[in-house]
């Protein structure tokens, strides 16, 4: 069977990841030509990797979504030539696979006598996101197969010539996606899809039922249930990781494909979120992790700092170099001597930086060397504070958050070591948010969002921020990759640079890249995930949840959904009232209701009746 692949790609930086090129590449073993219509902008490296497979590529301006690059490419190709093929497919970017060979899918659609057919369809709906137009049952427009007798149909033709310009996502679902199987169904054209799901009570089995459509040998995953809103995916209970359990089992397929796309293009914390990317992690004594390279950053902003919690280095391999950096030569020659007569079976390096400089500069200025020439693995950074503060608990648990959760013991290390070793695509490791004893949730930008963005478009970092709070190791603790950092170390860095400030003088450069670190993870196409023991999990999990329902028992019912639109509505409101504290903005309104029904009533409020006159009846 001869066959050409209209293949519709679009990506905000015009970069072809490799999840395309293998995609298109396995297609074409299939007798099928390649005709790759870009939507906006494609680089010159991407462009040559699409045609060394063969592809014929058409640039276009990013208008009309997918359905106007398919009309474009149609035209293209001219209405004679396209009848000649024997099926014509229409697809799209946003799906990985091949999962499994795409000949089982041709194979059994080869034997049905159709005249076009799909991967997967929408059932029926009876309102939609679209102002809740209903839905009829249609095939999804990811991949739409077309034979040659719809194809040499003047129906066909005048489909898409007479195509509507699509302005919005929803034109592109109203006017083609959901028109396009009951238009020529109700022509009398056969049609059918090879995912069969009869038996699933989701209007959209391959996203709701991940994992079922996967084990029933789907062979593509959506790319929107790694980035799709975490609320929805949240209300309707989507577990991608079981998805990716699945693939791991019974497919071939090189999640890395996945992991080097998604991370560059999604909100990180969405992405967190929908892959469930916190590790509560159990120890493991055994240690099988003697050939891996480590190394430590441990700054100490005095000797004390470090040495009072000593344990914490000794829960590091005895392998591992550590690379100590203080404030002062007479803490650095404290700590020499206590390592000394400790005997720590580490190598140690010590430096001293210079007045004013902290943990930041020394990893990107004094010890950078650590991260280049690839010799080390893994990399864990820790700081050690001085505890001078009226509320000790605080700062105790300030730090314990990310001491406990990186190196609270010899086994809890080798778990992650472990884990990371086994993971080659997990970039990062860090704590979760704190939030004990922090203000910290929704607000850990901290006004600095826009200079963040701005050092990380100078650094050349393109990952999506995020709104409220940014993925990041608040605290500047972590295990890491050196080659995931490799974009704030292609920086030559100095103590002096790192020392501007973006206005306010708390929002310094180190302050800057701190939040921007994860983002850097990201963008080199690794994960970045966050680690808790099992005792932080149960310390940490109590009081946020303690927290969420104090906060939610205010809203006037439980569904999440509700209680944003509900929130949305009274920040709203907040901004409409005179300033002041919260009491008396409550007392503000307060009086503003008593007002009204003073008004309704026909009569004063009873605060403002003088105290002799009795109250109207």
């Amino acid at each position: 069977m001869r066959r050409l692949a209209i293949y519709m790609f679009y990506d905000p930086d015009g970069l072809v990841d490799d999840y395309i090129t293998f995609k298109l590449k396995t297609l074409a073993e299939h007798s099928c030509e390649l005709l790759v219509v870009a939507n906006g902008q494609l680089t010159d490296e991407g462009r040559a990797k699409l045609e060394s497979i063969g592809a014929t590529v058409l640039v276009r301006k990013n208008e009309g979504f997918d359905v106007w690059a398919y009309r474009e490419a149609l035209l293209h190709v001219g209405w004679r030539r396209l009848g000649k093929y024997d099926e014509v497919i229409l697809m799209n970017y946003t799906f990985y696979g091949p999962l499994f060979p795409w000949s089982e899918m041709f194979d059994e659609m080869q034997e049905g006598a159709l005249d076009f057919w799909g991967i997967s369809a929408h059932k029926a709906i009876a309102s939609s996101f679209a102002d809740g137009v209903a839905l009829p049952y249609h095939i999804q427009s990811h991949f739409i197969a077309v034979r040659r007798k719809l194809l040499n149909s003047p129906y066909f033709r005048a489909y898409w010539e007479d195509m509507p310009e699509i302005k919005s996502y929803n034109d592109s679902v109203l006017l083609h996606e959901s028109r396009f199987t009951a238009h020529f169904a109700k022509l009398g054209f056969i049609h059918s899809v090879y995912v069969k799901d009869e038996d699933s009570d989701s209007p959209y089995p391959i996203f709701h039922h991940v994992d079922t459509a996967i084990k029933n040998r789907c062979p593509i995953l959506k790319r929107r249930v790694f980035f799709h809103n975490p609320v929805f995916m949240d209300l309707n209970a989507i577990d991608i990781n079981k998805a990716l359990d699945v693939i791991r089992a019974t497919s071939t397929y090189d999640l890395s494909l996945i992991w080097k796309n998604i991370t560059r293009t999604s909100v990180p914390r969405d992405l967190y979120t929908n892959t469930s990317g916190l590790h509560v992690l159990f120890p493991v004594s055994e240690n099988s992790n003697e050939a891996v390279r480590t190394a430590a950053l441990l700054h100490a902003i005095d000797a004390d700092a470090l040495l009072n919690r000593i344990d914490y280095i000794r829960s590091l391999p005895d392998n591992c170099a550590l690379y100590v950096s203080t404030v002062s030569e007479r803490e650095t020659e404290k700590i020499r001597l206590a390592f000394d007569k400790l005997r720590f079976p580490n190598s140690c390096e010590f430096v001293t930086l210079p007045k004013g400089c902290d943990d930041m500069d020394a990893m990107l200025v004094q010890q950078r060397h650590v991260f280049g020439n690839g010799q080390y693995d893994l990399i864990c950074k820790l700081v050690f504070e001085s505890l001078r503060t009226k509320n000790e608990n605080v700062e105790v648990y300030k730090q314990e958050h990310s001491l406990e959760n990186l190196v609270s013991n010899r086994a809890h290390v080798n778990s992650i070591i472990s884990l990371m070793m086994k993971a080659p695509d997990l970039g990062m490791l860090m704590p979760p948010l704190a939030h004990v004893a922090q203000f910290t949730l929704g607000h850990s930008w901290w006004g600095m969002n826009i200079n963040c963005k701005y050092v990380a478009t100078q650094l050349d970092i393109q990952v999506p921020f995020d709104s409220h709070t940014p993925l990041a190791p608040l605290g500047r603790m972590f295990w890491v990759r050196p080659a995931a950092l490799r974009k704030i170390f292609a920086r030559s860095w100095t103590n002096e640079s790192l020392r501007v400030t973006a206005g306010e003088s708390y929002k310094t450069m180190t302050a800057l890249l701190e939040r921007i670190l994860a983002y850097c993870v990201l963008d080199a196409g690794y994960l970045a995930q966050c680690v808790l023991t099992p005792d932080q999990a149960e310390f940490n999990y109590t009081k946020l949840e303690y927290k969420a329902q104090r906060l939610t028992a205010y809203l006037p019912t439980g569904n999440i959904i509700d209680q944003l639109d509900q929130m949305e509505l009274l920040s709203k409101l907040a901004a409409m009232i005179p300033a002041g504290t919260a009491k008396e903005k409550i007392a503000y309104l307060t009086g503003l209701v008593e007002l009204r029904e003073a008004l309704i009533t026909g009569g004063p409020p009873d605060d403002l009746l003088d105290s002799s006159e009795e109250p109207a009846q």
